[in-house]
């Protein structure tokens, strides 16, 4: 797992998570604190990545944190989608109301 630690040099965590037996699915890994499951950056590198692609292209996020331009976009397609999920979708019903009179309706 990569996290651009002290001083912007490359620091890499390993750790092995607990597991835990559930009786529905099985052996289980607890998620980490530290990181989304499967991403193998940690939220602050990825929280870096977005915001350096708020001010500048991918290729220069890339330059910037060492990583392919792959693994930046992929970050960012993933806090789309995260983001998405989170949103709430409402359909917009038109109440009588504000429905425009049909020409039939209105007679003079």
């Amino acid at each position: 797992m990569a996290y651009l630690g002290t001083c912007d040099l490359p620091t890499y965590v390993h750790t092995r998570l607990p597991r835990v037996q559930c009786r529905v699915h099985g052996v289980l890994s607890i998620a980490s604190e530290w990181a989304e499951p499967g991403s193998g950056l940690t939220r602050a590198l990825e929280a870096r990545i977005i915001d350096l692609a708020k001010e500048c292209s991918l290729q220069a996020v890339s330059r910037l944190t060492g990583l392919s331009w792959d693994r930046c976009s992929s970050v960012l397609a993933g806090a789309v989608h995260r983001g998405q999920r989170r949103k709430v979708w409402k359909c917009r019903s038109i109440s009588a109301s504000t429905r425009r009179p049909s020409p039939s309706a209105t007679s003079t």
